[in-house]
């Protein structure tokens, strides 16, 4: 975390964490909000998506699929991971643990 948020990534928009409990904080210090997540926005990127728990790959593609394509389409962030998020949650409903790790952090 502390080579990440060293960095000086202006200019960048978004950086999509797509792998296992980024956006969770060390197991010694529960009371500190530091974790991959808060790095990269430390380092410059204004909205970071990340995980609180590990994430199933297929459920992962499909979340960074969905994502992109509505980025790509002109909406915002948090827009289009709930939308990428709820297609999930249409196909995996009765298990949450596959889609329900997804947060999006920022502005």
């Amino acid at each position: 975390m502390l080579d990440v948020s060293a960095l000086d990534l202006s200019g960048v928009r978004l950086a999509v964490l797509s792998a296992c409990e980024t956006s969770l904080g060390a197991h010694r210090v529960p009371d500190e909000s530091l974790h991959l997540v808060s790095a990269f926005q430390l380092a410059g990127y204004p909205q970071v998506v990340g995980t609180l728990w590990q994430v199933n790959d297929l459920v992962a593609r499909m979340v960074a699929v969905d994502l992109h394509e509505g980025v790509s389409a002109g909406e915002d962030v948090a827009t289009a991971l709930h939308r990428a998020v709820h297609r999930c949650r249409g196909r995996f409903g009765k298990t949450p643990t596959l889609w329900a790790a997804y947060l999006h952090s920022g502005r």
